[in-house]
């Protein structure tokens, strides 16, 4: 049975064999086709089941990184972040990270190893089952003088170790994925530094050996295993970039959602988290006049808003106008959200340069999918229309989501017209055909039907476009709405 680990994600380091490409920056964010380096080895911990994650990198990256992958929630999990003022080896990242694990097991990955392989889920299963000892992941290679190198018997058991050996006693590299019990951080802290200076991983792995508990597990013939420390190797990973962006889509389909979508879920994104939201009191639940409401609404939703923009370096100010011509926003800032027990609805505006474009989003958000919806309600927020669409499902959304999905972009919905007015129209005046959005798991996307209902309180030169997100146990609906002037 699968334990709960932490882990770390090991982005430090000079890159100094890929000068000059990391002069100006780390080797971790060189991209590998649309995402960064780093964001693939990030998803191999999330197919480890991780989802409490320490990224441990150099002093000056370490902004960079908080602003890429903020605190996790589009990821699926949380991220922590420390600072490795000198690099002096792998095994060091186990005592940078012992106040983070608290002698929890763990797994650690280094920044510049990409697995791919049809049965890699399986095997990192099996490795997380271990309770005790550590456990490698190993594969052949022709050139193991320049590797951590295991030699193992012709029972599968280790042997020995040896780090970049002159002359290797095998082929059998020792890949960057470590899986450790509880006491990985107490053991490298015995360490002394190698020859080289550095508290090496090979010489952890010998002391696990050295009580029996060491055990390897070798990677398929058709398993790709790419170590990114050279220009070579970073040019075949490129060429290989489609194949690590589907297992990236797969993982973690909010970010590929983000790819295909671009500024428009950059910007949810970038303020939507559970803490964010919870910090608002459930609104569904007082009892308080509507103009009380309505204000309390848009005061909580110009803070999250603000926030948000502020983040991305943009000012806010009014944003559009309504076709009667009066401010979508007041005072000025863009934003509104409220509460109906786990579902939260938010609606948030960004207006780009004058003489360029104006973006509308609605977002409806669960942060418990588990949680089914109440017949009732069932009733009420689907159309005969959609309840037809449910019926014969075959994507591969899962399908006992779909009413929830539908209630999310509803709220978006509701969210996008509340601004212009009083008068708003209801849960039952817009429906959804739901189109299945390509090869990630997930994600679909949604044709709003009919669009008339909308553009009664909108522009017709508004163009709408809605998409649905499933991850763990967060549900996002992202109806945007942009204009060209």
């Amino acid at each position: 049975m699968a334990i709960s680990r932490k882990g770390i994600l090991l982005a430090g380091g000079k890159g100094t064999r890929l000068h000059p490409l990391t002069m100006d920056k780390s080797k971790h964010l060189l991209p590998i086709g649309s995402f960064p380096m780093l964001a693939y080895s990030l998803c191999t911990l999330l197919q480890a089941e991780v989802r409490e994650i320490l990224i441990v990198t150099n002093p000056e990256d370490l902004n960079t990184y908080q602003d890429l992958f903020g605190d996790g929630f589009a990821w699926g999990c949380s991220l922590h972040y420390k600072a490795q003022a000198k690099p002096e080896g792998i095994a060091q990242a186990l005592l940078l990270a012992k106040d983070f694990l608290q002698d929890s097991p763990c797994v650690l990955a280094l920044g510049d190893n990409l697995f791919s392989g049809p049965s890699f889920k399986d095997l990192l299963q099996k490795a997380n089952a271990q309770n005790q000892g550590a456990t490698l992941f190993t594969t052949l290679v022709s050139d193991p003088e320049h590797y951590g190198i295991a030699e193992i018997s012709a029972s599968g058991k280790v042997v020995s170790l040896e780090e970049k050996p002159c002359r290797p006693r095998s082929c059998h590299a020792v890949t960057g994925l470590y899986f450790y019990d509880e006491h990985a951080s107490s053991l490298a802290e015995s360490l002394q530094p190698s020859e080289r200076g550095e508290l090496e991983i090979t010489d952890l792995n010998r002391l696990y050996l050295e009580q029996s508990q060491l055990t390897c597990i070798p990677l398929p013939d058709e398993f790709l295993w790419m170590d990114l420390g050279t220009l070579p190797a970073l040019k075949q990973a490129e060429k290989n970039a489609s194949l690590w962006e589907q297992q990236l889509s797969h993982v973690a389909p909010w970010v590929a959602l983000q790819k295909q979508l671009g500024p428009q879920i950059q910007l949810s994104l970038s303020f939507l988290s559970k803490e964010t939201f919870l910090q608002f009191p459930e609104e569904g639940v007082v009892v308080q006049g509507a103009v009380e409401k309505r204000v309390k609404d848009f005061s909580s939703g110009r803070a999250v808003a603000h926030k948000a923009l502020h983040h991305l370096g943009a000012v806010p100010h009014p944003l559009l106008s309504s076709p009667q011509g009066s401010p979508l926003w007041p005072k000025g800032y863009v934003g509104s959200i409220s509460h109906t027990k786990n579902a939260v609805g938010a609606v948030v505006g960004k207006q780009k340069a004058e003489g360029s474009e104006n973006y509308l989003w609605g977002v409806g958000l669960d942060l418990e999918v588990a949680v089914p919806l109440p017949e009732k309600l069932h009733d009420k927020i689907l159309t005969s229309m959609e309840k037809e669409w449910i019926q014969s499902w075959t994507g591969s959304f899962p399908k006992a989501l779909l009413a929830k999905a539908i209630f999310c972009l509803k709220e978006a919905v509701y969210k996008c017209m509340l601004p212009c007015g009083n008068e708003g129209l209801g849960f039952q005046d817009v429906s959804f055909s739901i189109v299945e959005s390509g090869p990630t798991p997930g994600c679909f996307t949604a044709k709003i039907h009919p669009e008339e209902n909308l553009r009664k309180r909108y522009p017709t030169s508004f163009q709408f476009q809605s998409q649905v997100a499933l991850h763990g146990e967060t549900l996002l609906a992202l109806v945007s709405l942009n204009q060209n002037n």
